[in-house]
């Protein structure tokens, strides 16, 4: 486990947002921060947390090495690094399940650069703080919303059944007008009855 771990030196990205990073599979999502002492980046499946927090002069060395085509201050070299790891090609590898390390290849006007996030296994605390209690107090939210929401629909039930009027005689009215539409018809086909009218007559046909 990483001596990385103490939850000061990880706050730069606690209220990072977590981006997917579809080049790892659906369960690996990582979140990033940078400014101009350098930049934290985290990755997680789940299950873990792994870091990596590189220094604004460690980024500058790197970047005579790894992209000496990109000219900029470490926050905007940072920035464009880090985009790329939900946006363009990515692969890790593994060194155990204590440290991986990610490749970046990309483009800038046609100009190749590179990029290497060396990240190592975090302790479970960090992986509580940014994972597991985000993810409860969410699950929280979303259950008080749908109360609520489950609470303002039965009012308006309650509110639209004092509108309507009483549903019985809506329902047995018109099974009464077709049972008299149906006795109506049949009188007619027998051949009537009192009170029905048939404008047809019948006559016989006149011998041949």
């Amino acid at each position: 486990m990483s001596s990385e771990g103490s939850l000061v030196s990880w706050r730069p990205v606690e209220e990072a947002k977590w981006r997917a990073v579809p080049k790892l599979g659906p369960e690996w999502m990582c979140k990033w921060s940078g400014d101009e002492r350098g930049y934290w980046v985290v990755l997680t499946n789940g299950c873990a947390l792994w870091g990596e927090a590189r220094s604004a002069s460690s980024i500058q060395d790197k970047a005579e090495e790894w992209a000496p085509c990109i000219e900029a201050e470490v926050q905007k070299l940072s920035n464009l690094v880090l985009q790329d790891l939900s946006q363009m090609n990515v692969k890790a590898h593994w060194q155990g399940r204590e440290q991986v390390v990610l490749h970046v290849s990309s483009t800038l006007r046609d100009l190749a650069y590179r990029w290497e996030f060396d990240l190592k296994r975090l302790c479970d605390e960090l992986f509580q703080q940014h994972w597991v209690l985000p993810l409860m107090v969410q699950m929280h939210s979303l259950s008080q919303r749908v109360r609520q929401l489950t609470a303002e629909v039965e009012v308006k039930a309650r509110q639209l059944k004092d509108l309507l009027p009483d549903n019985s005689k809506l329902v047995k009215s018109p099974k009464k007008k077709e049972v008299r539409l149906d006795k109506s018809v049949e009188a007619v086909v027998v051949g009537g009855e009192p009170g029905v009218c048939c404008k047809t007559t019948w006559s016989p046909l006149p011998p041949s």
